[in-house]
C-alpha cells in the first residue's frame, strides 16, 4: 500500500491516490447499475467486503462480513469456499458454474474468480463476476427432454417401421403362394377351352362363350403373374443378371412388340437418342418388363390417334427416359399414388383399367437397378413418365439418330 504523505495523515486528508481509487469505484458502481452481472470481493478469510447485485437487488448488510458457508451452507457453501480457496492458494483465476440455492428455488451462475492483489502484488482476497444463468439452464434443460423425446418418437418409429416391413414381406409372401396355386386351375380351363373349340361335339352355344371365358382367364393369369411378380420383389426372391445392355435396343424391341396393339388404336409411337449411347448394366429380361408396361400404360390411356414420344438423353451421371403421350394428363391425386401398388387409372372413357400393379412393378424394378422413376404433367399438356438410371460406361456404340412409328 502507498504510504499516505505525513501532512495529509496529520490532517486526516485521504492522499490523492485513495480518492483517485474513491472516484473510480464510484464511477464502476454506477457503470454496474444497469449490469446483470454480479460483482463482488472477499478478504483472504473469504468474507464478503463489497458487492454489487443490481440485477438481483442482494442487500449489501446481508453479506458483510459473512462467508459463503455462512450464508449458502451445505454441499454449495462448501463447494464456492473449496473453489475461492484454491485461487486465493494458487493465484490462477477460474471459472466455474455455481449453483446456489435460496427461497427454495435454484439459481445457476456463471462464476468467474481471480486473485485480489494489493500494491505490492501479494493476494489480499478475491474479486469475483458472475451472471445469472438460470434461464438458459432452463432452456437447455428443456432442449434435452424435447431432444430426447424426439430420440424416443424416432426409436419408436423405427422399430414400427421394422414390423411394418416384416409383416409387409409376410403378406407378399403368402399373396405369392396363393398367386402361384391359382395358376393351375385357370390354366386347366384354357386347356379345356382349346378342347372344346377342337372337339366336334362342341355346341354354337358353346363356342360363342368360349372366347370370353379364354379372355377372362387370360386377363387373371396375367393379373396373377403381376402377384407374382411383386411378391419375388418385396420378398427378395427376384434375381437380377446384370450384363452390359444397349438400352436403344431394348427400347427399340419394346415398341416392336406392342406396334400391333397401338396400331388398333392408330397411335404412333415416335423414339429418339442421340448418337452414341454408352452400354449400362442392366438386367435385361426385368428392364424390358419396365419398358413394355411403360409403353403399354400409355397406349391404354390415350385416345385413338394419340402420339406417344419416347425420349432418351444423356445426363451424367444418368441416363434418363422420357414417355411422353398427348392424352389430357394425370390429375395431381394420381401423380401423389400412381406408383403405389392397386392404385389404378383412369382409362379411355373414365373406367378403371389394369391391375395397378403395373407402375408399382416399374417403381421397385427401377430402384433395384439404382435409378428412379416419376410422373409429371408437361407444360404443353399430356403426361409423362421419367426414369432415370445409373450410367455406366463400357463402350461407345455408333448409333444414328432413330424414329420409330407405329402406326395404323
Amino acid at each position: 500500500m502507498e504510504a499516505i504523505p505525513s501532512d495529509d495523515r496529520r490532517a486526516g486528508k485521504p492522499s490523492g491516490r485513495l480518492k483517485d481509487r474513491a472516484v473510480l469505484a464510484e464511477r464502476f458502481c454506477i457503470a454496474l447499475e444497469d449490469s446483470p452481472v454480479i460483482v463482488f470481493n472477499q478478504d483472504r478469510l473469504l468474507r464478503y467486503t463489497w458487492i454489487n447485485s443490481p440485477s438481483l437487488c442482494w442487500a449489501a448488510t446481508d453479506y458483510i462480513g459473512r462467508t459463503d458457508k455462512e450464508i449458502v451452507g451445505g454441499i454449495e457453501g462448501e463447494r464456492l469456499t473449496t473453489v475461492k480457496t484454491k485461487v486465493l492458494e494458487t493465484g490462477v483465476a477460474t471459472r466455474v458454474e455455481a449453483a446456489v440455492t435460496f427461497n427454495s428455488e435454484t439459481h445457476y451462475f456463471d462464476l468467474t474468480v481471480k486473485p485480489l492483489r494489493d500494491d505490492v502484488g501479494s493476494i489480499e482476497g478475491i474479486t469475483c463476476a458472475c451472471s445469472d444463468i438460470t434461464p438458459i439452464k432452463h432452456v437447455l434443460a428443456e432442449r434435452e427432454r424435447l431432444i430426447e423425446e424426439i430420440e424416443n418418437a424416432h426409436r419408436e418409429l423405427a422399430r414400427r417401421n421394422t414390423a411394418l416391413e416384416a409383416l409387409h414381406k409376410e403378406k407378399m409372401h403368402w399373396l405369392g403362394i396363393a398367386a402361384h396355386d391359382l395358376c393351375s386351375p385357370l390354366s386347366a380351363i384354357l386347356f379345356n377351352c382349346d378342347a372344346i373349340a377342337e372337339s366336334a361335339g362342341a355346341t354354337s352355344e358353346q363356342m360363342s362363350v368360349l372366347p370370353e371365358i379364354k379372355s377372362s382367364t387370360q386377363s387373371m393369369l396375367a393379373l396373377i403373374g403381376d402377384l407374382l411378380d411383386i411378391s419375388a420383389i418385396e420378398t427378395g426372391k427376384r434375381c437380377f443378371f446384370l450384363e452390359p445392355t444397349d438400352l436403344t435396343a431394348l427400347i427399340g424391341e419394346s415398341i416392336a412388340r406392342l406396334r400391333p396393339q397401338a396400331d388398333r388404336k392408330s397411335i404412333h409411337i415416335e423414339a429418339q437418342w442421340p448418337e452414341r449411347i454408352p452400354a449400362i448394366n442392366l438386367d435385361r429380361r426385368t428392364m424390358t418388363r419396365v419398358f413394355l408396361n411403360l409403353i403399354e400404360n400409355s397406349i391404354r390411356f390415350c385416345q385413338i390417334g394419340a402420339v406417344v414420344q419416347i425420349d432418351l438423353v444423356i445426363k451424367p451421371p444418368n441416363l434418363v427416359v422420357c414417355l411422353r403421350d398427348n392424352r389430357a394428363g394425370i390429375s395431381p391425386a394420381e401423380i401423389e399414388s400412381i406408383f403405389v401398388p392397386f392404385q389404378r387409372g383412369e382409362g379411355t372413357g373414365s373406367v378403371k383399367s389394369g391391375s395397378g400393379l403395373g407402375l408399382a412393378i416399374c417403381k421397385r424394378l427401377v430402384e433395384l437397378h439404382g435409378g428412379c422413376i416419376w410422373a409429371e404433367n408437361a407444360v404443353g399438356g399430356g403426361a409423362v413418365i421419367s426414369l432415370s438410371l445409373p450410367l455406366d460406361v463400357h463402350r461407345n456404340l455408333d448409333r444414328t439418330p432413330m424414329s420409330t412409328t407405329a402406326s395404323g
